[in-house]
């Protein structure tokens, strides 16, 4: 039986398609010379699928900025266990 919080392979996916490819833009653009264009582009996502996941890309920055927290949290736990 499948949860029903689980995420689409899909979803999860795409998502991360367009955050390896914001963090990819990032090595040559600042954030403010980015565009959703670009983004998309560079994961190879049309623009209605990435505003099906985002409003904007300050939101997908703080989807990133939020896993890695989350990540940072977990090591902590873990460290303490």
């Amino acid at each position: 039986m499948i949860e029903e919080n689980k995420k689409d392979l899909r979803i999860i996916k795409t998502q991360k398609l367009l955050k390896e490819s914001l963090l990819e833009l990032f090595k040559t653009h600042s954030f403010n010379d980015i565009t959703v264009t670009e983004i998309c582009e560079k994961s190879m996502i049309n623009r209605v699928t990435f505003y099906d996941h985002y409003n904007n890309k300050e939101e997908l920055l703080n989807s990133i900025i939020e896993d890695i927290k989350e990540d940072i949290i977990k090591e902590l736990r873990d460290d303490n266990l």
